[in-house]
């Protein structure tokens, strides 16, 4: 998706939030899940972008003063891309570790 396709599809009015949240999920989330582990700043990077795109899709600036709780709230997200991908590698690893141990794959993660 290009830029300014992005920005066509936040600011269009007659398209509804819960489509923008699936295209959001979709195309952006899914790109920043990775399998290494992500020191602190990465984190907070993440978390900042995540914000920045929800705030976009509202058309809410951060000098509205809006808490993150409220927007998240708006969208209708109960959690962070955090927690996501903290739930997805606890259930990657549970799978992993409950392999036969013949497999290449579970020898070398358990």
């Amino acid at each position: 998706m290009l830029a300014s396709e992005k920005y066509l599809v936040w600011n269009d009015k007659s398209i509804n939030i819960e489509v923008k949240m699936q295209l959001l999920v979709t195309c952006v989330f899914c790109s920043t899940i990775c399998c290494r582990n992500l020191d602190n700043k990465e984190r907070r990077q993440k978390k900042a972008y995540e914000m920045r795109c929800h705030r976009n899709m509202l058309d809410i600036s951060w000098r509205d003063k809006v808490s993150s709780d409220i927007i998240r709230q708006n969208v209708d997200r109960k959690e962070t891309i955090m927690d996501i991908i903290r739930c997805k590698k606890l259930i990657l690893f549970g799978l992993i570790c409950h392999m036969v141990d013949d497999r290449l794959i579970g020898s070398a993660a358990c």
